[in-house]
């Protein structure tokens, strides 16, 4: 699985002085990816780099791969 680290700390250290807004519009990403961002639930690994290239930053800057542990 791979996991949002939340976008609001990427804002934080980033100080890019965009707002969520700003980067749904520049990457076109649906109102409904960034609700699930917000809400920690899993979006596309597409989604993550449009985020991480508008923000100028690595995609391990935004998330991070959480091993799954439960049993298949």
């Amino acid at each position: 699985d791979v996991e949002s680290r939340g976008l609001g700390d990427v804002y934080k250290r980033q100080d890019l002085g965009k707002s969520p807004a700003d980067i749904r519009r520049e990457t076109a990403l649906s109102s409904c990816t960034m609700t699930k961002l917000r809400r920690d639930e899993p979006v596309t690994i597409t989604a993550l780099l449009r985020i991480a290239d508008v923000l100028h930053c690595d995609i391990s800057d935004i998330c991070e791969f959480c091993q799954d542990t439960t049993e298949r």
